[in-house]
């Protein structure tokens, strides 16, 4: 994992620029905006509640400026005539509210001719919070569920060890470690804390690298058949270790498993030699009893598989980017924008995963979980759906994860739905991430944003094997 470099930039600008030139090899038409002696040409944010002195360079190549007009949202604020192959103007800007933006329209009459461009300036955050690093990081339990009598209960002591499922039957032999809790029945309430380790074994695959771990908690009935399951997944760091809480929403028997899949693709040269367990069955299992369940009020909070909540750098960020914020709107808004946009620490790009590693086979695995994703921002649609859904559902929002498919053998699609003083907000970060003129389409938070629309081209194309989860 990458460590997210802290910006020294205090405030900077959102450049997002759109020309319409009638003959660019005669009209090359270059807008610049200065701010602190520095120039910028691509993506930067100025922080809410200040006002900057910038300055506008506007360049022709090949030609001269007749006159120039800068325009903010419908308001004409500069028009001047020209004279030259170049334009300056320095002018104070109000930085927009988080999530917020202004656009400024530069338009040049050349010869004749119009070209235009626009800047879009937008309110933000301009340093992401210090030191995330995935290896440096020790997940706690929800606020919302915390007390001081969760956990395991030793009133009636554990038993066992957990079991694995190697020919061996032990830890050494398994690719997955559960050094803490290392019993094989417990009773707990509400939740308890897992740590352990993931690496490569001769029991399993020799070359894998892992950078996470999935916990599948199974409730029993009286038959001992699984009647409900919910996922966890944890990341993996550098040095092999994992920790973090497992939420047993229901009073009852459950038993936990864990998982080596998801991450199997990553390096698939070779396997081990001896005893090959496949993939998609669990390495381990152990039983918990709990004996107090979850408030149905808290259970959207809680974590799922690959959207690790509760993981302290999803949370860092997510109230780092809401900081300004003042209702679940605004911060639902922000969290969009964030990743549609980016942030000092560079953009989320989509890229099918066989560009990111060439000698997979299969192209639309998801490699990444939330957490892996903020600090990487490379992924495709379910990397995007799954950390807007962390994010958001860090702060206490509750959101879901839709998916579905377009064919049986073509790949599908991922977006949210936000649910916010019972109403309901369509989300896709994926395409608004990629057609960031049109971004306010894609989220249901602007007027742009038309229901039918993004009905038409989501639920009716994506229609086969479609889910609603958490």
């Amino acid at each position: 994992m990458k460590k997210l470099i802290t910006a020294s930039i205090l405030a900077c600008l959102v450049l997002s620029c759109q020309q319409t030139v009638s003959n660019p090899a005669e009209n090359d038409f270059i807008v610049t905006v200065t701010i602190e002696d520095k120039t910028y040409s691509g993506m930067a944010f100025i922080k809410p509640g200040l006002q900057t002195n910038a300055t506008f360079d506007v360049k022709v190549l090949y030609s001269e400026i007749d006159n120039i007009t800068i325009t903010k949202g419908s308001e004409k604020i500069i028009n001047e005539t020209v004279s030259g192959d170049s334009f300056s103007k320095q002018m104070l800007l109000d930085a927009p509210k988080i999530g917020g933006y202004d656009t400024y329209t530069i338009n040049a009459e050349i010869a004749g001719k119009n070209v235009e461009s626009s800047l879009m300036v937008y309110g933000y955050p301009a340093e992401p919070p210090p030191d995330l690093i995935d290896d440096d990081y020790v997940e706690e339990v929800l606020p919302s569920l915390f007390s001081f009598d969760a956990g395991i209960q030793f009133e009636t002591p554990p038993t066992g060890t957990v079991y694995y499922f190697n020919p061996a039957g032990t830890k050494a032999e398994s690719d997955i470690q559960i050094d803490f809790p290392d019993f094989y029945q417990l009773n707990a309430k509400k939740y308890i804390q897992v740590s352990g380790k993931a690496m490569p074994d001769d029991s399993g695959f020799t070359d894998r690298t892992y950078h996470s771990v999935d916990f599948s908690i199974c409730l029993l009935n009286s038959a001992d058949e699984i009647i409900e399951r919910w996922k966890y997944t944890f990341l993996v760091d550098s040095k092999d270790q994992f920790n973090g809480y497992l939420y047993f929403p229901k009073i009852g028997n459950y038993s936990v498993y864990a998982y080596r899949e998801y991450d199997y693709n990553l390096y698939p040269k070779s396997r081990g030699t001896l005893n090959i367990v496949d993939q998609g069955w669990s390495t381990l299992v152990f039983k918990v009893n709990n004996l107090e369940g979850i408030p149905a009020s808290a259970l959207a909070a809680l974590p799922s598989a690959d959207t690790d909540s509760a993981n302290p750098i999803i949370q860092k960020y997510a109230e780092y980017i809401t900081q300004y914020c003042k209702t679940d709107l605004e911060r639902a808004e922000a969290i969009y924008h964030f990743i549609v946009f980016g942030d000092s620490n560079g953009v989320f790009t989509y890229t099918y995963d066989k560009d990111q590693w060439p000698q997979i086979a299969n192209i639309y695995s998801s490699f990444h979980i939330a957490s892996s994703f903020l600090i990487d921002r490379i992924g495709v649609c379910n990397d995007f759906a799954e950390l807007y859904a962390a994010m958001v559902r860090s702060i206490g929002i509750e959101v879901k994860m839709q998916r579905g498919e377009e064919t049986e053998t073509e790949p599908g699609h991922m977006w949210n739905i936000v649910y916010i003083a019972n109403q309901e907000y369509h989300v896709d970060c994926t395409w608004g991430n990629g057609n960031i003129r049109g971004y306010k389409k894609y989220a249901e938070f602007y007027p742009d944003f038309n229901l039918q629309d993004f009905k038409d081209a989501h639920d009716l194309v994506y229609a086969l094997n479609v889910r609603l989860t958490y």
